[in-house]
């Protein structure tokens, strides 16, 4: 198991398949091994990150705009990649709407 929040789950097979799926919406990978294993934990992070927010928002009885998450996730990719930030929005962007 990866991870666990809650009542939910999510194996490393759930967290490789996101990262499959994400493939042809991103350019190239993780150079290293080092950096395969750093880009597998953020995947990982996203993830729970998500299920937690989905979680609270459920207790809460909230439904949020889609444009309000953009939003909010476009304020965290710019504080994490300084440079090119726009680029990642509209990758994880995609990848959010296939899954």
């Amino acid at each position: 198991m990866a991870f666990r929040i809650g009542d939910t789950s999510v194996t490393t097979d759930d967290v490789d398949q996101r990262i499959e799926r994400s493939k042809p919406v991103r350019r190239g990978g993780p150079g290293s091994d080092d950096g395969a294993d750093t880009f597998r934990r953020d995947a990982a992070k996203s993830m729970a990150f998500q299920i937690m927010l989905e979680d609270e928002a459920d207790q809460r009885g909230i439904a949020v705009a889609g444009n309000e998450v953009s939003d909010a996730l476009q304020v965290l990719i710019d504080q994490r990649y300084r440079e090119g930030g726009h680029r990642q929005t509209h990758r994880l962007q995609r990848v959010l709407a296939a899954r």
